[in-house]
């Protein structure tokens, strides 16, 4: 017999859950199910929500006010009390410069500091802005267009602005829609990102892409990387890496996968080019002569990774050597490649507020 998460809701949590709170409990239960499409989580109606939704950028019909991405500008996405959660953020291309420099930063409940800063496109999965069209569960990049759909839910208020800082005038428009509702479940996180750039020389440097503190879950990760050198050109041995994931203090990790494309759900590189199955993706490749770059996405449900305490996740080059042959068991025996390695890399996770 089938047995539904809502089921295995906590003691504590009120019996008049709505459909959104629902979704924003759900994902944060290290036992729960998930998120299906199930007629009896879709059907549930009333509670006190309210969905709503905040357009910008596009002041060219009936909202003449709204503010335009201007040269050196900040604009206001989002600037509302709660409880709430954003369910969804719709954004189209922004054409007019180089989409790239847009930066979105979001604040929750009143920080003065943003919990989220980062390239708006990178944010929205559109890595660069140059990836190709995909579709996942919680990130897509659809024709002129991009949908978000992982739950950011405040207590008390949410702000989210998007600067220009460039000399460029941007035409587009963003629809951000969220929920009002009446309570926030106690076991409920906020929405955060890892961000991280870098160039690495490899395979002697470590690459640290997250160090988390407190109780959290990953739900989402991307990486970009990229090398000019020939034995880059088809990704077959720059994915060679071990990702190491450190749990809660653990001296030894947890999770460890023993290449990058593993860790994206893939085998044997990323030879296959453009392809998703809903959960994992690969959004880009580039291959040039003398190397070339590739961009992979993977979403959690079922698999996201849980945490109590900490969380550290390294790539580890170091037991790489880039000679030939590279499937040995002696691999030191040979010659020891070394080139710098450029990446760009996002973990999305839910954490308490610290």
């Amino acid at each position: 017999m089938k047995a539904y998460a809502i089921l295995r809701l906590p003691r504590c949590a009120s019996a008049a859950f709505t459909l959104i709170e629902l979704l924003l409990v759900l994902p944060l239960l290290a036992d729960a199910a998930p998120l299906p499409d199930d007629w009896q989580q879709l059907t549930v109606v009333g509670g006190g929500s309210q969905s709503r939704l905040q357009p910008s950028h596009w002041p060219y019909d009936k909202y003449p006010d709204l503010p335009e991405i201007t040269p050196k500008s900040k604009t206001t996405l989002l600037d509302v009390d709660g409880p709430g959660v954003v369910t969804l953020i719709h954004a189209s291309k922004y054409p007019g410069g180089d989409q790239d420099k847009l930066l979105l930063r979001v604040w929750y409940d009143g920080e003065t500091t943003p919990t989220i800063e980062m390239p708006y496109m990178d944010f929205l999965g559109d890595v660069e802005a140059k990836t190709a069209y995909f579709s996942t569960i919680y990130f897509s990049h659809v024709k002129e267009s991009h949908n978000f759909r992982l739950p950011m839910p405040f207590r008390r208020h949410i702000r989210m602005e998007v600067e220009n800082p460039t000399e460029d005038r941007f035409m587009g428009y963003t629809d951000v829609q969220w929920e009002k509702v009446k309570t926030m479940p106690a076991v409920t996180g906020y929405l955060r990102v890892a961000y991280r750039t870098g160039t690495p020389t490899i395979p002697e440097e470590k690459i640290e892409v997250c160090n988390i503190n407190g109780p959290g879950a990953i739900v989402a990760h991307w990486l970009q990387i990229q090398a000019d050198n020939p034995k880059t050109v088809n990704s077959d041995l720059i994915c060679e890496a071990n990702h190491e994931i450190y749990l809660d203090g653990s001296p030894t990790p947890q999770l460890e996968y023993l290449g990058t494309e593993d860790c994206y759900g893939f085998s044997w590189g990323m030879g296959g080019g453009i392809q998703s199955d809903s959960y994992a993706a690969i959004i880009r490749k580039d291959r040039w002569k003398s190397g070339g770059l590739f961009t992979m996405l993977r979403c959690r449900r079922t698999d996201k990774i849980n945490f109590g305490a900490s969380c550290r996740w390294v790539i580890n080059y170091q037991n790489e050597f880039f000679s030939t042959p590279e499937l040995t068991k002696q691999p030191r025996l040979h010659d020891r490649a070394s080139f710098p390695m450029p990446y760009r890399s996002a973990i999305y996770y839910y954490n308490t507020k610290p």
